[in-house]
């Protein structure tokens, strides 16, 4: 059960900023005096190399693959000792 509740965090922890990010993005974009004040952070966002955030999301996803694996390991194991049946 611990496992599960790791994944749907993880899961959130992908998807909200993501949102986030992307509402900001297309805001913006379509706002002259919105992209004027964010244009520092535009900048500094620019001078990180392309992988990094590909990486990060990478991780995400991998974590989420890992916790999802072992609750059903576990959800497995315990139907094979008939602790759990269907």
């Amino acid at each position: 059960m611990q496992e599960t509740a790791w994944s749907r965090l993880l899961a959130k922890v992908l998807t909200i900023p993501s949102l986030v990010a992307a509402g900001a993005a297309g805001l913006v974009e379509n706002v002259s005096e919105a992209r004027e004040r964010v244009q520092p952070v535009l900048d500094f966002l620019g001078t990180v190399p392309w992988w990094v955030p590909l990486l990060a999301v990478s991780a995400a996803g991998i974590a989420i693959w890992r916790s999802q694996r072992r609750a059903e390991q576990g959800t497995v194991d315990l139907y094979r000792t008939a602790k759990l049946t269907p």
